[in-house]
């Protein structure tokens, strides 16, 4: 489960260092950026699954935009 994991942060990682940091949520590519972090799951145990909302995900590409 523990690789899932990587696995799972380091696709939420790859999405969100894409999005340029001039974009806004407006924004055509912000927008299918944040729909490709919701769209992402994790299966834990095979009984939950891990989800992101598209508030969390705005935020996340927010503060991967800062660090740029």
């Amino acid at each position: 489960m523990a690789r899932d994991w990587f696995e799972f942060v380091k696709q939420v990682q790859d999405i969100a260092r894409a999005v340029p940091k001039t974009d806004q949520p407006d924004d055509i590519f912000f927008k299918a950026c944040l729909n490709k972090l919701c769209a992402l799951s994790l299966n834990l145990n095979g009984n939950a699954y891990m989800l992101i909302d598209s508030d969390v995900a705005s935020h996340i590409i927010k503060q991967y935009q800062e660090t740029k």
